[in-house]
């Protein structure tokens, strides 16, 4: 199976690989794959527990872990959503409009009133009549398994 892809400015792959630490593009194997996604978890800060790090799994792996964040889940709590918009990514997270431009840029903008909605339907392309339904956020509480969690008990 084989899927068109666009590649990456060369300037930006330099910048996103000088900023995940690695100094040469890797190989286009399964070991240079893996070798950037080492680089990615070093340098990201966050991750989830959730995440399918695969093309294809199976109806039991998805309903597994999708078991696995029912009692707890950022995204049981609070919106998070994004859409790539040109050289950008835009979208939402923690009451937030977040940009990271193509520079690597970050800009954060708090959502009053109806941002929100604007920023769902106008920017993200969401219908309304679905935005219209979404709860308002929750404060995200530290994972029950955490030692902030812990001390709180």
């Amino acid at each position: 199976m084989s899927f068109k892809t666009e590649e990456l400015a060369i300037d930006l792959l330099e910048r996103v690989l000088m900023r995940l630490g690695l100094s040469n593009r890797p190989a286009l194997t399964l070991d240079g794959l893996q070798t950037l996604y080492a680089a990615w978890c070093r340098k990201v800060p966050f991750d989830l527990d959730c995440r399918l790090d695969h093309l294809y799994v199976t109806r039991e792996t998805f309903q597994e872990r999708h078991e696995q964040t029912r009692p707890w889940s950022p995204f049981n709590y609070e919106l998070s959503a994004r859409l790539i918009c040109g050289d950008a990514v835009v979208g939402t997270t923690g009451g937030q409009r977040v940009e990271l431009s193509s520079a690597g840029d970050v800009i954060h903008k708090r959502l009053e009133g109806d941002d929100r909605i604007r920023l769902l339907v106008d920017e993200l392309g969401m219908k309304e009549e679905i935005v219209q339904r979404l709860p308002f956020d929750t404060p995200t509480p530290p994972p029950p398994w955490s030692r902030t969690a812990r001390n709180a008990s």
